[in-house]
């Protein structure tokens, strides 16, 4: 899969928003983004930004979740950040 809004396969988009939406509280997130639709549009990439800049403590968010396979610093750190009591996946 290429990064996230980069032409993602559309059950790896649906993955990484039940992953964000488990750290919802924690990034600000206002609603729990819609892990049926396998597009990663503008609300996507901006929660993506809030991981990145609020959990992963980032200067630049991408918006943007490469493979493990390149990398995938996001991808590791959405796996292994404990989600906030409450926050699970759908």
């Amino acid at each position: 899969a290429d990064d996230a809004g980069m032409g993602n396969l559309p059950e790896d988009v649906k993955w990484v928003k039940g992953l964000l939406n488990a750290h919802s509280a924690r990034i600000n997130l206002a609603k729990k983004l819609d892990v049926t639709n396998p597009h990663c549009g503008d609300t996507t990439k901006e929660a993506i930004r809030s991981f990145q800049r609020i959990v992963m403590k980032k200067q630049s968010p991408t918006g943007r979740v490469k493979p493990l396979s390149r990398g995938g610093e996001t991808l590791k750190a959405l796996l292994a950040a404990p989600a906030p009591a409450g926050g699970g996946l759908p």
